[in-house]
């Protein structure tokens, strides 16, 4: 059976997807049980510019894109790391190149990236992503963050709070020589 949707909970649905906003406050009359000036306020709100919200966004630009990993800092010794970046592309002889003065960079935003696939090390000590056992590592080897250089699939969402934040997944290596 089929649900009728009121016209308000339709702009209210509208008005919270982020790829529907630069309303125009162009109703001259009532709108069913939204008025002019309601209307209005809700286009203004829709239309409001923040750091976390704004036309020149990450998230309004593309949802992913191909980044260079340029640098890494440790949060957990040996386990867990954040990343800084630049956008990258696959450039027209099939080699992987950073976009040159692109402002998707970590440079540009202060932003680090995290790698999903460590997230199953951040708390516990037993196992690594992507379900590793820490103690079968041998001895002399350690996990490793991602390589300075490598390209990843770089991902633009909104944290709690609705900070952006940008995330890949790709797997640790584990590298080092035998005791």
């Amino acid at each position: 059976m089929a649900t009728a949707v009121s016209r308000y909970s339709r702009i209210l649905h509208a008005w919270n997807c982020e790829h529907l906003m630069d309303l125009k406050p162009n109703i001259k009359s009532g709108f069913g049980p939204i008025t002019t000036r309601g209307w209005n306020k809700i286009s203004a709100k829709a239309n409001e510019r923040t750091r976390t919200d704004s036309t020149s966004s990450f998230i309004d630009r593309h949802p992913f894109f191909i980044a260079k990993i340029t640098a890494s800092t440790t949060i957990i010794t040996n386990r867990r790391w954040k990343y800084e970046w630049a956008e990258g592309t696959l450039d027209a002889s099939n080699l992987f190149d950073v976009v040159s003065g692109s402002s998707y960079t970590f440079t540009n935003t202060g932003d680090y990236a995290y790698n999903t696939c460590e997230a199953l090390q951040q708390a516990s000590g037993t196992k690594d992503g992507p379900g590793i056992t820490h103690a079968n590592i041998p001895a002399g080897y350690l996990l490793q963050p991602i390589a300075v250089g490598t390209y990843v699939h770089m991902f633009v969402d909104r944290s709690a709070n609705s900070n952006i934040i940008f995330t890949f997944s790709m797997a640790n290596a584990i590298d080092g020589t035998c005791a």
